[in-house]
């Protein structure tokens, strides 16, 4: 029980940073692609939706097995 909590926290902790990296690549693509500050604000609060809704589809489909 305790190597797999482990286990599950480390695979936990391996997506989180692939979602930072994925989500600092988005930050700086649209940095680079978006000409005004509105239009990079509606697309950043975008992009924040769909990190929240990634996190929390790994809680809920974490709480299954």
């Amino acid at each position: 029980m305790k190597n797999r909590l482990e286990q599950i926290l480390n695979e936990f902790d391996k997506l989180n940073q692939n979602l930072l990296e994925s989500w600092r690549r988005k930050f700086d693509e649209l940095k680079r692609t978006t000409t005004g500050f509105q239009s990079l604000k509606k697309k950043m609060s975008l992009l924040q939706v769909r990190l929240s809704l990634n996190v929390g589809h790994l809680f809920t489909t974490e709480a299954y097995w």
